[in-house]
């Protein structure tokens, strides 16, 4: 927790890419500012925040289509019938994404240029810390663009998905939007800028992220198991060896543990409740469980609490196209995460000036 706190200026800065261009009836694409802004966190702290190709647009969308594609192929289940994926250029986009590896390649050789270079002032960071271990002969090139890559695929898709729900859920919500935004302005009286120290005081903030991940799980099956000795669960045997799914969409919305209300948005359920995704409670666990819980924890959800405070306490929001609440599409894909199917866009009215400050490096 602490190696996460010293990155608050970080997150800091970067938030203030957020809606800064507003122009009156003009609807925000929301979903790409949130892969942007979290993309900008996530790269300055593993690799630099001037990384170049951050800035050209290149990783973003293979991102998004590296999670597009994870979902069902006709050629993993049915290697007959790989043609298909020839016919509906699922091969042609793999291979496409394969650009990945020469954009980790890339990094590795900017961080060999500096080091060369003798360059001292140069902040350490993740890459940095991989490659020293790699000099005490603990990890491969190999490893190494494989975490970075994973951080990349993994960290940005599941934080921008939290929050496209989150603003979604609260539009949909207004009495719980009014009140999570007279929180934060409360919280924030008196300042023209939103600090994590702050944000991170936020209860009823935090009421709605822990209810956003509840109902949309980001990775909807975690990380496979693999069970270590036969099993009964419900009826069913699980020999020794299975490897097992645990689908923690499904147990996040089962009437049996959260009432018949499971399917509703309601923050409050978690007003004063025991259940929290940092315990035991194994029917709430959007980061997993146990030793192997998701290790970037922490670090997601400071993100999402600066973000979401961010954006409630300098706009009002509103559905464009005289959208009614309860008229918004809230279609899902099904795949390795659970974003949204259809972007998020909404109008966004400035109510608190924003500050002035540089953000010409981004």
């Amino acid at each position: 927790m602490k190696c996460v706190k010293s990155f608050a200026s970080v997150r800091e800065d970067a938030i203030l890419r957020l809606p800064r261009d507003v122009s009156p009836g003009l609807p925000i694409n929301l979903s790409n500012k949130f892969m942007a802004v979290i993309g900008d966190i996530i790269s300055a702290v593993v690799v630099d925040k001037r990384f170049e190709h951050q800035q050209n647009n290149l990783l973003l969308p293979l991102v998004r289509e590296a999670l597009e594609l994870s979902r069902f192929s006709f050629a993993d289940s049915f290697p007959e019938l790989k043609f298909v994926d020839v016919v509906t250029g699922t091969s042609f986009r793999l291979n496409r994404i394969r650009h990945l590896e020469k954009i980790m390649d890339d990094i590795i050789r900017q961080h060999h240029v500096k080091k060369a270079g003798g360059v001292g002032d140069v902040e350490e960071d993740l890459v940095h810390v991989l490659l020293r271990i790699k000099d005490h002969g603990d990890l491969s090139l190999h490893s190494i663009k494989a975490v970075i890559q994973d951080i990349f695929v993994g960290g940005i898709e599941t934080s921008s998905t939290t929050l496209e729900w989150a603003m979604s859920e609260l539009m949909r919500t207004p009495e719980t939007m009014k009140r999570a935004q007279e929180e934060v302005r409360e919280a924030m009286r008196g300042k023209g800028k939103v600090e994590e120290r702050d944000a991170g005081g936020l209860s009823y903030l935090k009421l709605v992220i822990k209810e956003t991940l509840r109902l949309h799980t980001p990775a909807l099956l975690l990380i496979p198991r693999l069970g270590r000795e036969t099993s009964q669960v419900l009826g069913f045997n699980i020999p020794a060896g299975s490897r097992v799914f645990v689908n923690a969409w499904a147990m996040g919305r089962d009437p049996t543990y959260w009432g018949d209300d499971a399917e509703r948005f309601r923050p409050e359920r978690f007003q004063g409740s025991p259940v929290d995704f940092k315990r035991a409670n194994f029917e709430y666990i959007p980061f997993g469980a146990g030793r192997r819980m998701c290790p970037g924890m922490q670090f997601a959800l400071a993100g999402v609490e600066l973000v979401l405070a961010h954006l409630l306490f300098y706009f009002d929001w509103e559905l464009p196209h005289g959208t009614q609440p309860g008229d918004l599409d809230m279609t899902q894909n099904m795949g390795a995460t659970a974003s949204r199917k259809s972007e998020l866009f909404l109008l966004a009215a400035p109510r608190i000036p924003l500050p002035d400050v540089d953000i010409s490096w981004y």
